[in-house]
């Protein structure tokens, strides 16, 4: 190994821990830390790393841990509450944005695709971030802490329609309804297939291992299974991402639960730094000076406009108008699932650079004001309470 990359590699730990630990003790999460040092030392910082098949190839492996993560933490059977939680205010939450956002990405002239995905990316919020949070604040049980997380599950799975868009967009090499709907219908056959030997396979063996207490195996045998299925749904032209999230979620449902995330946990945190390292590297923090107003319009956005319109299905959903406000609070920002679909959408060329990246920007904006605003969110959530019953 030569020199100058053993020392550009310590260069490049110094900096990571040294950012997530000033961070730290500001009392923001890790994955801010890790995507604050991903946009020093990448490309449009230091140049200390460079896009390269290796990174590319770690960061693929980030999003597909990434993914487990969020199946194996947001599995369905682990919502509580009522499911028209999930389902109703989910959608209506996911829609709402959504079209709202699409709706003015075409009036600024915005192709559909691009316009659907840029809605897409609006409407997720940080599964990681909020889960951390809450908590750290002993929030997770309480009402407005399940309502966020039900929405949170319902979001995860509204990423695999916008997976397969991006997938059928990049095929097709441009629109092609007949070769979306073909993508779409293949993606869908695949995700039931891929469902199918996820529950039949994989959760009776973690529960005869769990049975046996042979723990030194879940590890293995679940990173197996997650690469196995990313490898044959890769094949079968669906995103990989969607098989490791089936993967976890299958792991959620079984009893063998807290034994794999306690098996997986310092994996987990490897993982997590590496995918939201690799996403910082794909910011480019000169959009800021040169499209200043459209990173204003795409934090305000999704701030406020992902504030009111949780409020709205609040109100519509009878949530008690405190607890509105604090799931309201809480999701009001973009994700890593919003990186995602947006470094993917430009990797293809569906979404321009032109809207992309104002767009991860101000989502990598909205993770920071967000993980403020989470652990704010009782006293926000008050004044908005306030404001909301001087309106009315």
């Amino acid at each position: 190994m030569s020199e100058g990359l053993l020392l550009k590699a310590l260069i490049i730990l110094f900096i990571s821990a040294s950012v997530v630990g000033a961070l730290a003790r500001l009392k923001l999460p890790s994955p801010i830390g890790y995507l604050v040092s991903g946009l020093l030392i990448g490309p449009y910082g230091l140049q200390l790393l460079t896009t390269s098949a290796e990174i590319d190839f770690l960061s693929n492996l980030g999003i597909v841990f990434l993914m487990f993560i969020v199946g194996l933490e947001l599995s369905i059977p682990a919502t509580s509450g009522p499911r028209r939680n999930f389902l109703l205010g989910g959608s209506l939450q996911v829609g709402l944005t959504a079209l709202l956002i699409f709706a003015g990405a075409i009036l600024y002239g915005s192709s559909p695709i691009d316009a659907i995905l840029l809605g897409g990316a609006g409407a997720l919020s940080s599964v990681i971030i909020v889960m951390k949070q809450l908590a750290n604040q002993n929030e997770i049980s309480r009402e407005h802490g399940q309502i966020a997380l039900n929405i949170l599950t319902f979001q995860s799975m509204t990423l695999i329609p916008f997976v397969a868009i991006i997938g059928a967009f990049e095929q097709a090499g441009g629109f092609d309804p007949v070769t979306l709907l073909r993508h779409v219908l293949i993606a869908t056959a695949a995700f039931l297939l891929v469902l199918a030997l996820c529950r039949l396979a994989l959760r009776p063996t973690l529960t005869f291992i769990a049975q046996r207490n042979l723990t030194d195996l879940f590890l293995p045998l679940v990173l197996l299974f997650a690469m196995t299925t990313a490898v044959a749904t890769h094949f079968a032209q669906l995103a990989p991402p969607i098989s490791a999230y089936l993967s976890g979620m299958t792991g959620g449902e079984s009893d063998a639960e807290h034994r794999i995330e306690n098996s997986f946990r310092p994996f987990r945190d490897t993982m997590l730094g590496l995918f939201f390292l690799a996403m910082g590297m794909k910011i480019d923090p000169s959009v800021i000076q040169t499209f200043p107003q459209s990173v204003l319009e795409w934090t305000s956005a999704l701030i406020v406009g992902k504030t009111v319109v949780l409020l709205f299905v609040g109100a519509m959903m009878h949530w008690p108008p405190i607890v509105a406000a604090r799931v309201a609070v809480i999701l009001s920002h973009g994700g890593g699932l919003s990186l995602l679909l947006l470094t993917e959408g430009m990797r293809t060329n569906a979404i321009p650079p032109d809207a992309g990246q104002p767009a991860l920007m101000a989502v990598a904006i909205t993770m920071l004001l967000g993980s403020i605003l989470i652990r704010e969110n009782r006293s926000v959530a008050k004044i908005i309470d306030r404001q909301s019953s001087r309106l009315k």
